[in-house]
């Protein structure tokens, strides 16, 4: 009896290891690879203001979309957009980006659209009504942030609502990014032996 245990206790390792190395060989299939690829989410940059956040103290940040025509849209996903020295209108309970600039398309058709005008943002009406309580207190102002496409493939604008920075404020910002950069490289250069 005692070896017909040890042939049972050998089988049952022989089969343990044989499956734990044929676990080891898995590889997924393209489907599965495919499958975990569009669970990624991808955001592609267009645009980003990088003044803004020089200029502003950013105190809320919204997410808008941005009604365009088609030339509009071939031009951003060109990357020939810029927000600099843009900003955001309110009117009512709608909101408009002035000032952008979305560089003519070259193919399009019938002359394109005009580079710069105000191009109407798509808000909710709450967040609207929201954004013009903020910006009549005193001294706010909104801004647009960046420009980019979301995992949709929809063109999306982060907008923030800020009051503008005196010259005390952004020193004191340079100080800071300054302190945080001789600490980091100190660090790097340390020696851990």
């Amino acid at each position: 009896m005692s070896n017909f245990l040890k042939y049972l206790l050998l089988l049952v390792l022989l089969l343990f290891v044989t499956s734990a190395s044929s676990l080891a060989q898995y590889k997924p299939s393209n489907q599965q690879k495919k499958a975990v690829r569009k669970t990624k989410p991808y955001v592609r940059h267009i645009s980003a203001n990088k003044q803004a956040r020089r200029y502003y103290e950013i105190l809320d940040t919204y997410q808008a979309g941005i009604s365009l025509a088609g030339s509009e849209v071939k031009s951003a996903r060109l990357g020939t957009v810029s927000l600099q020295s843009s900003y955001i209108k309110v009117t009512g309970s709608s909101c408009f980006l002035v000032n952008s600039r979305f560089s003519e398309y070259a193919n399009a058709f019938n002359g394109g659209h005009e580079p710069i005008k105000d191009r109407r943002l798509l808000l909710h009406k709450r967040e609207a009504l929201k954004i013009s309580q903020q910006i009549d207190q005193k001294g706010l102002t909104c801004v647009p942030l960046k420009m980019y496409f979301n995992e949709d493939g929809r063109i999306k604008l982060d907008i923030g609502v800020g009051r503008g920075k005196d010259n005390r404020d952004r020193r004191q910002d340079i100080k800071e990014r300054e302190g945080k950069r001789t600490v980091a490289r100190q660090l790097k250069n340390f020696n851990f032996g």
